[in-house]
C-alpha cells in the first residue's frame, strides 16, 4: 500500500495500480496498449479479464483525477480492437491533461473509487 496527501484528506492506493508511461505517440494516435500493470488493475479491481473480451468488446469506468484544484470525472476504456484483437485502455481527453514523460497511475482508494494520478516530467 502507498499513501499519498490529496487537498488534506489522506487515501490509500490499494495495488496492484496500473502506470502508464505517455508517449508523444500515444497522444498523437489516443491509442494506449494495456501492459501488464493496467490489465492486472482491470482484472483485480474491476474484474475486468481481457482475455475473455471478444475483439471489439469494451468497458468503461469513470475515475476521478484532481488537477491544480480542480477535480474531472473521465472516462476510463478498456478495450480489445477489432480484428486482431490488441489489448487496449483509453483515458478520456489524456492530452488535455498529460503531456509525454508523464506518468499515469491508475488506482483505487479505501473506498473503491477510481483514481487518476499524473505525474508530468517523471524521468526528467
Amino acid at each position: 500500500r502507498i499513501t499519498t496527501g490529496v487537498m488534506h484528506q489522506m487515501w490509500t492506493k490499494i495495488e496492484p495500480n496500473g502506470v502508464i508511461f505517455v508517449t508523444q505517440t500515444m497522444l498523437d494516435k489516443s491509442i494506449i496498449d494495456a501492459n501488464k500493470t493496467v490489465q492486472e488493475f482491470a482484472k483485480y479491481h474491476l474484474l475486468i479479464e481481457y482475455d475473455m473480451f471478444e475483439a471489439g468488446d469494451s468497458w468503461v469506468f469513470p475515475m476521478l483525477l484532481k488537477q491544480d484544484d480542480m477535480e474531472y470525472v473521465l472516462n476510463v476504456k478498456f478495450y480489445k480492437t477489432k480484428g486482431r484483437g490488441d489489448k487496449r485502455v483509453s483515458i478520456e481527453k489524456l492530452g488535455r491533461f498529460a503531456q509525454a514523460r508523464d506518468l499515469v497511475t491508475l488506482w483505487v482508494d479505501d473506498d473503491m473509487n477510481g483514481r487518476i494520478d499524473i505525474e508530468h516530467d517523471a524521468f526528467g
